[in-house]
């Protein structure tokens, strides 16, 4: 490694072992997550992933009994935990901090490649961070489990041109595709660039090609056979290619919400190519390349990007950026206080969250926390109807009172607005209103959980675009108003939620 005026941060190594990173790692993440393992939900799309999963774990393959927009593995992942460990948000939580200490750990081996043992592991440092804080990321979201699986398919791909390796290699980025489907693009150009990068000679650049797409086949094949076995095949090739095809066409989105990202990606990589910080004859630096670019054209073929889509690229820029900081002149003045200051401010999240799990234990006796369980302990206790309910929010409540939703397009609550995924979701209803309607008129549910918006127009619905799903659902969003004002009254409340009993004729 050549002499550079890098920060001592990153110059000198250490001699501890790869293992004990990882314990360090997972003890670091453990301890900045752990008062959201009692947390209800802290994103809607986790809640899904359980009640999917428990449904697979009762003998209903994902996309049959409920569905939503999300590959098998993902399902995977959470049906595991629960089939082992029963209703456990702590078990589930737990999981989650080792899929984000591996990716931390493989950031740490990725840097360690690059530069130095200690630059990989202030990488693996900020990676843990960004994937557990500043944002809905304290849950299990499907980019923590496909992540995990890519950055290791990255450490093998950079690790040693041998056929297992690489085979292996394919399968964890099949498996990628299997939990995120946008990490598609970047399986897709890693063969070429396999091929490209050991064209001399040509004979093995094809066949460690063909190798990596044989292994990216594995998962692909595994549950496609899997749900054909089950005469389930449509639902699962309509989720892999059909639904994100007409989701990625929808309008919801625009490629102007994603352009400042590009903008600011566009300065990191111009600033990188100025300083000739990567090299082209080294493999890695190759592969995080194009795996940015592949992961930043997936955010613009969609036109969003929430923050939970950036836990899959930024273990990659947080490599990236510490490589830029490897040129920075050394500071004039001691660095270490203010870094352990920082280090000390950045879980200021967590500590909150310790505070409000002590607090609601103080109030309620239980660690569990949020209306997301308030509701479900409220209904039982109240004697209320606890089978025909629907969330409205709060969905995580079907869990905790061992019901389903009212429809299987509503697992998740906002996909009633999403017209191009009902389309194929194996509904025979193929509208919003068309499920509105067959859940208020022929399920009839006796319990509706809405969560109170207090200073919002009544209308603002559940969507994040709320101004889309005005403009385009205002039909529907008349017809549901109009039926909870006529046919409903609100009979109890916990924290923001309302809870509504349907009025009887």
């Amino acid at each position: 490694m050549p002499s550079l005026p890098f920060p001592q941060l990153f110059q000198k190594d250490f001699s501890l072992k790869a293992a004990l990173v990882f314990v360090l790692f997972l003890f670091v993440t453990v301890f900045i997550r752990l008062p959201f393992f009692f947390r209800d939900y802290v994103d809607q799309d986790e809640s899904t992933f359980i009640l999917v999963a428990q449904s697979w774990v009762d003998g209903h393959l994902p996309y049959t009994e409920l569905w939503d927009l999300k590959p098998p593995v993902v399902f995977l992942f959470f049906t595991l935990v629960i089939k082992v460990f029963g209703k456990s948000f702590v078990a589930i939580r737990f999981f989650g901090c080792v899929l984000v200490a591996l990716t931390a750990f493989f950031t740490f081996k990725l840097g360690e490649s690059l530069h130095s043992k200690l630059l990989g592991f202030w990488s693996g440092v900020a990676t843990l961070c960004f994937l557990s804080l500043f944002g809905s990321v304290q849950g299990v979201m499907s980019e923590h489990i496909a992540t995990v699986f890519f950055m290791g398919a990255l450490w093998l791909l950079a690790s040693k041109d041998s056929l297992g390796l690489v085979f292996l290699a394919g399968i964890a980025m099949g498996m990628a595709f299997m939990a995120k489907l946008n990490l598609g693009y970047a399986m897709l150009v890693f063969g070429p660039l396999l091929l490209y990068w050991y064209k001399n000679p040509l004979t093995k650049g094809v066949l460690l090609s063909f190798i990596y797409g044989m292994g990216a086949l594995v998962p692909l094949l595994f549950f496609g056979l899997h749900y054909y076995n089950q005469d389930a095949f449509s639902a699962f090739y309509d989720v892999v290619f059909g639904a994100p095809l007409r989701y990625a066409a929808s309008k919801e989105g625009s490629v102007l919400d994603v352009l400042p990202f590009g903008l600011v990606l566009g300065v990191l990589a111009g600033w990188a190519w100025r300083i000739k910080l990567f090299e082209k004859s080294n493999l890695l630096h190759s592969l995080i390349w194009v795996s940015i670019g592949a992961i930043t054209f997936s955010f613009f073929r969609v036109g969003k990007i929430n923050g939970h889509y950036l836990i899959q690229i930024y273990p990659l820029l947080i490599l990236v950026v510490a490589m830029l900081m490897t040129r920075l002149p050394q500071p004039k003045k001691k660095w270490v206080p203010y870094l352990a200051y920082l280090l000390f401010l950045v879980p200021m999240e967590s500590y909150l969250e310790y505070v409000a799990v002590a607090k609601n234990y103080a109030e309620k006796g239980r660690l569990l926390n949020g209306e997301g369980v308030d509701v479900p302990f409220l209904i039982q206790e109240k004697g209320y109807e606890n089978k025909n309910v629907y969330f409205m929010d709060y969905h995580i409540g079907y869990w905790m009172l061992g019901t389903q939703p009212p429809s299987k397009i509503v697992t998740h609550p906002t996909n009633i607005f999403r017209q191009e995924l009902i389309v194929g979701s194996g509904s025979p209803r193929t509208s919003s209103q068309a499920e509105l309607q067959y859940i208020f008129e022929e399920k009839q549910p006796e319990l509706v959980i809405r969560r109170h918006r207090s200073g919002r127009p009544k209308n603002v619905r559940l969507m994040p675009k709320n101004n889309y799903v005005q403009t385009h659902y205002k039909n529907e969003i008349d017809y549901l108003e109009s039926t909870m004002r006529t046919k409903y009254r609100i009979i109890d409340s916990v924290g923001k939620a309302r809870i509504y009993q349907r009025i009887q004729p």
